[in-house]
């Protein structure tokens, strides 16, 4: 009995321990729980851990936000970007925009957040890229290219005719010399292409097919011989270059263009630059004379035969004269030309007023001028004289010879011959004054006279011509010399 009540005593004393134990813990928690400090006391961006020795376990980190500092100096943006605690590196850079010493970009945008100690690149404008621009004129290619180059200025070159500066030579640039300009800009500068024409081609000669022109040291021509195509030579007969492989036919030269008519599929007036580097469409109209002056293309329209001007743009289309126009020759602010019907010779100023009839009957196939004196030639006919006003009239013819005259340069008349008597078709190329003294042969042509067209045109000391009636061979022969140069070969 005893031993029971022993044993359950003991059970009862350990359950009570038990029980005093459970409530201790719970009791030691809470106050433990009120002792302990909160994270609240410290700022809401740093984090702290302890491991059961008390040493950290990371380090302590604070979060800022990035402020925006562009537009602000240089100093600053460090200062405002230091203070926060982020490490500040600048680089610097041209920029037209935003002034020299202000920030214009970061690499980090404002209002992000990053940790401290964060490094950050600002980038400060060193301002505009400023470069004086060298005086080119009248330098070569070569010297302005090594100027230009030095400068940190693109280049570019275009042509310009120039009486006085020397051809290849810089005439002038489309920015001046000493003119503040960004690094990299592009200036063109305008390359002298020698003296230029005031006159597309000479007036006697609008009319010819596979032209030949001068302007400054350069012949201009096309080759029937090749399919017409354009060319270009120096006046000794050097430096031959093709300029367009179009079939061309009307070649005025003036300034830095070529004006002709084109044939073909795409046929039309053209103006080709004379370095052969840019072809121009300025209409589709198919011309069968052609002429330019003043900043006028004027022509007859194979077609109707009226005479039209436009202006070297392409623009201004207007009708001269709705009659079939025949011949005609511009002669300051008149235009001459033969009425095709009545055969009247009628002169009607250039803007297409004051038309007038000068004579009822037009003797010739050809109106030539020179020198305040009208001829008519062509087509084996006598060669009629005419002073300026038409009021006096001499008339020339040769016997025995029958003639076709094709130009008339400084008093002197350049013609065909062949015997009339003998039959031969032997044609001879001549010079001689208008009453057919001092004549010179400097040429004579076997083929298929009188039927053949034997184009010419006097330049300086030389007679240029097409040698026969298929191919047409451009040639020419020295008025002095008589030697003969074949060109189109």
């Amino acid at each position: 009995m005893k031993k029971k009540i022993i044993i359950g005593s003991a059970v009862v004393v350990g359950c009570l321990l038990i029980v005093a134990l459970i409530v201790g813990m719970l009791f030691w928690d809470d106050i433990a729980s009120k002792e302990k400090p909160s994270s609240s006391d410290n700022s809401s961006t740093v984090s702290n851990s302890s491991t059961s020795d008390g040493l950290d376990e990371n380090a302590a980190t604070e979060r800022v936000a990035v402020p925006n500092v562009c537009n602000l100096s240089r100093d600053e943006a460090e200062k405002t970007l230091k203070d926060l605690g982020l490490n500040v590196s600048v680089t610097e850079a041209f920029n037209k925009t935003y002034k020299s010493g202000t920030v214009m970009s970061q690499s980090i945008a404002g209002g992000t957040v990053v940790n401290q100690n964060t490094s950050i690149l600002i980038i400060v404008s060193k301002g505009e890229d400023l470069v004086s621009v060298p005086d080119l004129v009248g330098k070569t290619l070569d010297e302005a290219n090594e100027l230009m180059k030095n400068a940190g200025i693109q280049f570019k070159t275009d042509l310009k005719c120039s009486n006085k500066v020397k051809e290849g030579n810089i005439v002038s640039q489309d920015v001046k010399a000493g003119q503040q300009v960004d690094r990299g800009t592009t200036v063109t500068a305008y390359i002298s292409a020698g003296v230029s024409n005031t006159k597309g081609t000479t007036a006697n000669h609008a009319n010819g097919s596979g032209d030949v022109v001068l302007q400054g040291d350069w012949i201009y021509f096309t080759n029937q011989n090749n399919y017409c195509k354009l060319y270009k030579m120096r006046k000794d007969g050097t430096d031959k270059q093709i300029l367009s492989h179009e079939t061309i036919t009307l070649v005025n030269v003036l300034g830095e263009w070529v004006y002709c008519h084109v044939a073909g599929s795409n046929s039309g007036i053209y103006k080709i630059k004379i370095d052969g580097s840019e072809t121009i469409k300025l209409n589709s109209d198919y011309p069968l004379w052609l002429y330019v002056e003043k900043g006028w293309i004027y022509y007859t329209d194979i077609y109707n035969q009226q005479l039209y001007r436009v202006k070297t743009d392409g623009s201004g289309k207007m009708t001269i004269s709705s009659d079939s126009c025949e011949t005609p020759v511009v002669n300051g602010d008149w235009i001459y030309y033969v009425e095709q019907k009545s055969t009247a010779l009628y002169k009607v100023k250039t803007n297409g007023t004051e038309k007038t009839q000068v004579l009822s009957y037009f003797e010739g196939s050809r109106l030539l001028f020179d020198k305040g004196t009208f001829y008519a030639g062509g087509s084996y006919v006598q060669l009629s004289k005419y002073s300026s006003d038409f009021k006096d009239t001499t008339y020339y013819e040769d016997d025995k010879y029958q003639i076709n005259v094709y130009d008339v340069v400084d008093g002197w008349i350049y013609f065909t011959r062949f015997d009339k008597r003998s039959g031969s078709n032997e044609q001879v190329i001549c010079r001689a004054k208008p009453d057919f003294s001092q004549c010179t042969e400097l040429f004579t042509h076997k083929g298929n006279a009188p039927n053949v067209n034997v184009y010419l045109k006097a330049i300086g000391d030389w007679v240029y011509f097409k040698n026969g009636f298929y191919d047409d061979e451009m040639c020419r022969v020295n008025i002095k010399t008589k030697k003969i140069q074949y060109i189109s070969r």
